[in-house]
């Protein structure tokens, strides 16, 4: 198909565009993620909530996008499944509620690392109606060197 369309058209068209591009993303704007602190070495809770059928949950899947494997814990066919999972979150990572009553999937990071600190997904896959649908929500986990901290404490004693 050969579109016959002039200069000045086509930039109004382009221009036309990018105006109602901008406009939408000031008049709606992505929210920020939530952000979550934790001193290094504690445990933290990331929360997340599905709509409370959990009889329609058919997927919870927590990954860290910075990373190359960025599997933190994947839940499917009705159990944890770590066959993918980024070797540093084994044995630190679980949900807050295995049953996931009222549709809390939020999940417990043991033993907090330096490393741990970044962007946090949680996609939660539940059936509606026939066909499934995908929600996913963003966390920003800022961690604090527990040490430093305590060094800073130490010299406000003085």
């Amino acid at each position: 198909i050969v579109l016959n369309i002039n200069k000045k058209k086509l930039f109004f068209l382009v221009s036309f565009l990018i105006l109602t591009l901008s406009l939408c993303s000031v008049l709606f704007p992505l929210p920020d993620p939530e952000i979550v602190t934790v001193l290094s070495g504690q445990n933290v809770i990331l929360p997340c909530q599905a709509l409370r059928d959990k009889g329609s949950l058919r997927a919870v899947a927590w990954t860290k996008p910075d990373l190359q494997n960025k599997n933190v814990y994947l839940y499917r066919d009705g159990r944890f499944d770590p066959a993918d999972q980024n070797p540093s979150f084994k044995n630190r990572v679980d949900l807050q509620d295995r049953q996931m009553k009222d549709g809390d999937v939020s999940l417990i990071l043991k033993d907090v690392m330096i490393n741990d600190a970044g962007k946090y997904e949680c996609s939660v896959t539940q059936k509606k109606d026939l066909s499934p649908s995908t929600t996913t929500i963003t966390l920003d986990l800022r961690v604090i060197n527990s040490k430093e901290n305590k060094n800073d404490l130490r010299s406000d004693e003085r």
